[in-house]
């Protein structure tokens, strides 16, 4: 199961991403998001681990497994029999602003179960993630 949507930024690649690394500060800028603990510390990098919960589900730790600066970054969570694969690719536009494309894959036998109930949420989540990174990024 897959979901994708595409924002357009109206700030630099650079702006975009220091709002991406930053991901404790998320719950202030993004609705989709209420709590995000670092579970680990330094440098946001490949290995980094945060607990991230969003409204109306459990918490979920999820661990940073691709990472580009200024281009690229994927976080995955896998636990109880489900697999889930959140990326977040940012490309400059001739304009000098950002293309952001919040990609998500949802695997496993309960995403396969729950996901005529999940898809609606998620949906919700990526639209709201992505207006709240424009927000947040243009207003700076």
């Amino acid at each position: 199961m897959q979901l994708t949507h595409t924002v357009e930024i109206e700030a630099t690649p650079a702006v975009v991403w220091a709002a991406h690394e930053d991901i404790e500060r998320w719950p202030e800028r993004l609705e989709s998001m209420e709590r995000v603990q670092r579970l680990d510390e330094g440098e946001l990098g490949v290995g980094s681990r945060a607990k991230i919960k969003q409204p109306w589900l459990p918490a979920l730790r999820y661990e940073l497994t691709e990472l580009e600066p200024e281009r690229r970054v994927t976080w995955e969570n896998h636990g109880l029999g489900l697999h889930i694969v959140a990326t977040h690719a940012l490309v400059a536009t001739a304009t000098g602003g950002t293309e952001l494309t919040l990609s998500l894959e949802m695997s496993g036998l309960p995403a396969r179960l729950g996901w005529p109930l999940m898809r609606g949420l998620a949906r919700k989540f990526q639209r709201q993630e992505a207006a709240g990174f424009k927000a947040y990024c243009e207003a700076r």
